[in-house]
């Protein structure tokens, strides 16, 4: 593995790993409903937009 590929690897991993750690920090039921309330909107608001969803 060169240096360019390890840090290339960090740069998609450190990411996603805080995105889990701060996921991690609030209840549940906000995280769910959260994804319930964007896929309303996204249907809501895609209605006549076909390339919406």
């Amino acid at each position: 593995m060169t240096a360019r590929t390890i840090v290339g690897l960090l740069a998609l991993l450190v990411p996603v790993g805080v995105a889990i750690y701060l996921v991690t920090q609030i209840p549940w039921e906000y995280g769910v409903f959260g994804i319930l309330a964007l896929v309303g909107i996204l249907v809501a608001i895609g209605h006549d937009a076909p390339g919406a969803l």
